[in-house]
């Protein structure tokens, strides 16, 4: 038992190494604000910021798509015929499978 003790260096053996030590790992490791947690919230404040910059783009494309609906009728006659599959009236449409 003495061999052990002996063996620990005398700077820890102090009671305010101790006690750092003590406060470390509770910081660190043992709160709720703990190391791993504040590293996911770090993660998931990236995954955030990266959906906000993918949605901020898709809302810009919409607005060039809305400005170009209001002031064009042809792309109103566009997008009815490709997205929705309106015809005009006596017309025949033929739709040709997608081939990849």
């Amino acid at each position: 038992m003495k061999n052990i003790i002996n063996k620990i260096p005398n700077w820890l053996k102090s009671k305010y190494a101790i006690a750092t030590l003590v406060f470390l790992v509770f910081i660190l490791f043992l709160n709720n604000d703990n190391l791993y947690y504040q590293y996911k919230l770090y993660q998931e404040q990236k995954q955030i910021e990266k959906t906000g910059k993918e949605l901020k783009t898709k809302i810009d494309a919409l607005k060039a798509m809305n400005e170009q609906l209001q002031k064009n009728p042809l792309t109103i006659e566009k997008l009815a015929r490709e997205k929705y599959g309106m015809k005009k009236q006596n017309e025949i449409v033929f739709l040709f499978p997608q081939t990849k």
